[in-house]
């Protein structure tokens, strides 16, 4: 458990008695601070000594069902990592109109341009990663990887090199994706993993998605419109 987790968690249960059945963004806002920024950063912009993605501009319809996948156990096990599962404990201990609104103000932040990886374990071709990615990833993530609704599929811009590599990982070795049968989204992508053999090929993929993110996808951090206003 993360210091201070528990107490972050006993905060933002009182807060979150508060919320409306109609979630606001600035009710987003207060339970995010409360329950989120710890692990995700203020700019929901993730830490790497925690293994805590960045998490900014993720639609709030990807947010909610990875929320569902934590609170019902498709993610969230042993095998998941211990930070999924202190996921999975804070999602169960909030309302779905809480989620929502926490939902929606992820939406609302600016995603960051992850920083290059500093240490890659391989030496990657990014020509190869955009083969690859184009012959086995493109249909469901789309050509510049901003995700499908349709599929289900999330924008893969904004996470962090290691992030990427992370997942790509577990969904490989079924520690994600694999855990129910009714995640048909998880297994599809499970499934997909299997088409990065080596891990060069990992290293060229998650190599290549990182090319496509460009300052000008994702706004300079600034207040946000309840700080510029000065709410509390």
């Amino acid at each position: 458990m993360f210091p201070g987790f528990v107490f972050c968690l006993a905060a933002g249960l009182c807060l979150a008695a508060a919320v409306q059945a109609e979630p606001t963004l600035q009710e987003g806002r207060l339970l995010f601070q409360s329950l989120c920024v710890q692990c995700h950063g203020t700019q929901a912009g993730g830490h790497e000594q925690l293994k805590v993605p960045a998490i900014a501009g993720l639609p709030d319809w990807y947010v909610l069902g990875q929320f569902q996948h934590f609170d019902q156990g498709r993610r969230g096990t042993v095998a998941d990592g211990p930070q999924a599962m202190v996921m999975a404990a804070t999602l169960k201990a909030i309302s779905e109109a809480q989620r929502r609104a926490i939902a929606a103000y992820v939406e609302s932040l600016p995603r960051q341009v992850p920083a290059p990886d500093p240490a890659p374990a391989l030496e990657a071709d990014t020509n190869e990663g955009r083969l690859l990615f184009q012959e086995r990833c493109m249909e469901c993530h789309r050509y510049n990887a901003t995700g499908e609704q349709v599929f289900g599929s999330p924008p893969l811009l904004g996470f962090q090199a290691w992030y990427l590599r992370s997942q790509l990982l577990k969904f490989q070795s079924g520690a994600r994706g694999a855990a129910s049968p009714k995640d048909a989204n998880g297994l599809k992508m499970a499934l997909a993993s299997r088409y990065a053999e080596t891990r060069q090929d990992v290293e060229n993929v998650v190599a290549y998605v990182l090319s496509l993110n460009q300052p000008a996808l994702a706004a300079p951090f600034e207040a946000s419109p309840f700080e510029s206003a000065g709410a509390p």
